[in-house]
């Protein structure tokens, strides 16, 4: 992931990682909006803001949570990207979040 943010001259290679990274973020991102009104908010793994996020935004949370955590790297991505949402947005307690 680091290659594709960072790299001056995208190659084929370096782009088709940029959207397959593009398309796991938005999923997990969708998947937790999607949960958010299914499921107990206590058990949500993130709680993004109701204007909700950009891609590239979500693309340099990760990254810095990658730089910030080098000792994480053998986990799969998206396990990464979780933990640094997790980080980014952490869920207020029950008591204190608004209902939706």
């Amino acid at each position: 992931m680091f290659e594709a943010v960072e790299e001056a001259e995208p190659t084929i290679l370096s782009t088709a990682q940029a959207l397959y990274c593009r398309g796991l973020l938005q999923g997990i991102i969708a998947m937790n909006f999607h949960y958010e009104g299914q499921m107990d908010k206590s058990r949500l793994a993130f709680c993004v803001p109701d204007e909700g996020i950009r891609p590239q935004q979500a693309a340099r949370i990760i990254v810095r949570y990658l730089q910030q955590h080098p000792q994480t790297l053998h986990y799969p991505g998206y396990f990464l990207a979780v933990q640094a949402f997790r980080e980014a947005f952490p869920c207020a307690p029950a008591a204190s979040r608004p209902q939706k």
